[in-house]
């Protein structure tokens, strides 16, 4: 049996979320793509500016450092520039699962004193009856604005008129007219205070699975965030990211693998994030082939599904294929490293194991390995 790797922490990771991801800009330039998501292209710049204004907006509603707000979507962009909005001004991301019961919410709400909380369409009248400022995030808000998004803007917006508003909450705001808000207020002089965060204080909020009781919240920091990420750049990326690689994050921002290693690892080295917000098999493998996908993390059921889809695609620049989240199975890592080395693949298809308190992350086996232990 082979010794599997184990992830340790760093002393270079003393830092908060917002200061590892001015790695990320510094280093990617403000021309290149950041975020994409369904063909629409949000640069470093555009993502840099709309974390800034959404912080500064949340300043204007008095959320102060250590305060929590909740994020309560999908993987869509206005999640993951509140995370880093959020973080910049020293509050805490309380992330939960977008398909949450009333009961499940309104525990994460109360449980944390959140007075603000991002929605999208879906779950949004499941925050009534609370004190908090909902902000309200549309789905397709982000859809290109060529032809092909403009139509599925319409067809979203017409599957959506079903779910209603949030009732008797303190006020209601569109994400868009929020943003409007911080950036008024950032022309006209308002300066954001120096990074507030510490590599001690508490990041997010990320809730386990709840199998034996309630669900708890689990508090991790902006050092083990920054330490998973990190380690997944040099030990599974070996230290090989160029900017602009596409890196699939379609694991939910709301777990803590989602967020550390398919949104903030490759956010802090450059590359390219490429949120799909929801699986459906053909529709991940255009973004995959569209988006030029060479970081793959997923669920075995995932790679099971899209198993059909790669048999005729060139793997040759993929440089990380990687499984967690369930029992991979050795029939699942046996036909895939046989896909990956028939399909030019310079990697293996690896598989990990971790956990909520870890951070997402325990123990990974290595790129060159006989046998799943």
């Amino acid at each position: 049996m082979e010794i599997l790797e184990v992830l340790h922490y760093t002393e270079e990771d003393k830092r908060s979320l917002y200061e590892s991801l001015l790695r990320g800009y510094e280093r990617s330039g403000d021309k290149s793509v950041a975020l994409a998501f369904y063909g629409n292209h949000i640069t470093w710049k555009q993502f840099m500016h709309e974390v800034d204004c959404l912080a500064a907006a949340l300043l204007s509603r008095k959320v102060k450092p250590g305060d929590a707000v909740t994020i309560f979507t999908p993987n869509i962009p206005q999640g993951v520039i509140a995370i880093y909005a959020a973080n910049r001004i020293g509050a805490v991301a309380n992330m939960v699962h977008p398909l949450s019961s009333q009961q499940e919410i309104l525990h994460a709400i109360d449980l944390t004193g959140s007075k603000i909380v991002f929605t999208v369409e879906l779950n949004e009248e499941l925050v009534s009856n609370r004190d908090v400022a909902v902000i309200r995030c549309k789905t397709g808000g982000y859809f290109p604005g060529n032809p092909v998004g403009t139509a599925m803007k319409i067809g979203y917006g017409i599957a959506m008129k079903k779910y209603g508003p949030a009732k008797n909450v303190a006020s209601t705001t569109a994400w868009s007219a929020l943003l409007k808000e911080g950036e008024k207020m950032l022309k006209n002089g308002f300066v954001l205070p120096p990074e507030v965060g510490k590599h001690e204080d508490t990041a997010v909020i990320m809730y386990t699975g709840g199998t034996t009781g309630p669900a708890k919240g689990v508090m991790i920091s902006n050092y083990a965030l920054n330490s998973i990420s990190m380690q997944m750049l040099v030990e599974v990326g070996e230290g090989n990211t160029d900017v602009e690689d596409g890196f699939l994050a379609l694991l939910p921002i709301f777990h803590a693998f989602g967020l550390a290693v398919c949104i903030h690892a490759p956010m802090i080295s450059g590359m390219k994030v490429v949120l799909v917000p929801r699986f459906e098999t053909k529709g991940c493998f255009k973004q995959i082939k569209k988006e030029h996908v060479i970081f793959i993390p997923g669920v075995p059921a995932m790679f099971e599904r899209l198993y059909p889809m790669l048999q005729d695609y060139d793997l040759s620049d993929v440089k990380l294929v990687v499984s967690g989240g369930d029992r991979v199975s050795n029939d699942l890592t046996d036909k895939y490293n046989k896909l990956l080395k028939k399909n030019n693949a310079k990697v293996k298809f690896r598989a990990g194991y971790g956990l909520t308190e870890s951070c997402g992350a325990c123990i990974l086996t290595p790129n060159e390995y006989g046998f799943l232990p």
